[in-house]
């Protein structure tokens, strides 16, 4: 079925056609109704998607409707695995293009952990041994969604390799409450990027947690190593959801990393909006981070939780050593099993295996100097913070 003209005047019909897929009827707390409205308006009145984009963004938000149906059956099923705690997990943070994703991937091979494999990000369940996911349908429908993304844009493999089955962004589980910057990546939505900013976002993290304690139930000895810029501005809301949370924060100068972030979205909205300007994204990219920093530099003063900073340089010059560094800040077993692991994980991977990323700052509508002169407060903050390694 094509997608609407409106997508706020069939927000019923969304709803239906989740049902429709998945035979369930539960959406659970119905707080997530004003983030689908707010963004659905966002779509009608700002957003410039093409046709396919709009049946994309369509599917896509049914199957987010249809992943929270999904859930709420499966915490009923598996209600003991929700009354597991969730101890002391290692949780990534930082701005995009800071090395988040290749840091969670390093840790994510230490057999003692246990991440959010993408698959199970999108539709999560409690997670089926590994042997048997190449014929399960949840692996194979993102397996599919994977295939259609880079048939449209091969070159984002190379700028942030997503696979199937390794270890991806929390931003995933957030997506059944419409929360998140993936929408506004994707699509022009300026009112429901400030609009999420300024929202309480407790709830969303409880059902978080829930969505792990439920993907995790088989294995809930293991101790979850995570990822997600997002965490930046909600840094109070995640320490409240799991408590003891091992923050690790990555660093890297706003002058390299913006027009690195503003050149992964442009490709990725440009499936989306055929023609997306390079010069409103850049400025999208810079307005954002640098009020997301803002957020959380405040966070980190109202809080005494340790966080490990980590910056980019260094995580690039010695890999392994940030690990150890970061095992022993956090007095975490660094065993030999986990060297050999992580070891081979990291000669198998190393940087620039799908090719190079080339980007500039005038290329995105931007200048150093602005940029400079934007994140000078980041800047100096960042200059004071001790690096831990």
């Amino acid at each position: 079925m094509a997608a609407p003209d409106s997508f706020l005047a069939a927000i019923d019909r969304l709803h239906e056609e989740a049902v429709q897929t998945t035979g369930l009827s539960d959406f659970g707390d119905p707080r997530y109704l004003e983030a689908l409205r707010v963004l659905l308006r966002g779509y009608d009145e700002e957003s410039r998607l093409g046709p396919e984009g709009r049946e994309a963004t369509w599917q896509g938000l049914r199957d987010q409707l249809a992943s929270r149906l999904h859930s709420n059956a499966r915490f009923i099923l598996h209600a003991d695995a929700l009354r597991h705690p969730i101890e002391r997990p290692i949780v990534i943070t930082g701005m995009s293009r800071t090395g988040t994703t290749a840091l969670h991937k390093l840790m994510a091979a230490d057999p003692d952990f246990q991440s959010l494999e993408y698959w199970l990000g999108c539709d999560p369940d409690v997670r089926p041994p590994r042997e048997s996911w190449p014929t399960h349908p949840g692996y194979l429908a993102a397996c599919d969604a994977l295939r259609r993304i880079y048939a449209h844009a091969p070159e984002i493999e190379k700028i942030h390799s997503m696979q199937p089955g390794e270890a991806d962004e929390c931003r995933l589980l957030f997506l059944q409450d419409f929360l998140g910057f993936t929408y506004s990546m994707n699509a022009t939505l300026p009112a429901y990027e400030d609009w999420l900013l300024r929202q309480d976002m407790r709830a969303p993290y409880l059902r978080y947690r829930d969505n792990l304690k439920l993907i995790g139930a088989a294995t809930p000895e293991k101790r979850w190593v995570l990822k997600n810029s997002s965490h930046l501005w909600a840094l109070e809301d995640l320490f409240t959801a799991l408590p003891g949370a091992c923050v690790v924060h990555t660093h890297r100068h706003p002058g390299e990393l913006i027009p690195s972030i503003s050149s992964l979205v442009h490709r990725m909205r440009s499936i989306y909006e055929p023609g997306a300007p390079k010069h409103v994204v850049g400025r999208q990219m810079m307005d954002l981070w640098a009020r997301v920093l803002e957020m959380n530099m405040a966070s980190r003063a109202a809080t005494d939780a340790r966080v490990f900073d980590l910056h980019f340089e260094t995580f690039n010059a010695d890999p392994i050593g940030s690990l150890r560094a970061i095992y022993a800040f956090f007095d975490l077993p660094w065993t030999e099993r986990a060297e050999r692991d992580v070891r081979a994980w990291a000669d198998e991977n190393r940087r620039g295996k799908h090719g190079e990323h080339r980007y500039s700052a005038e290329e995105y509508g931007l200048t150093d100097a602005e940029i400079e002169s934007r994140f000078a407060g980041y800047v100096e903050w960042q200059a004071k913070i001790r690096d831990a390694f």
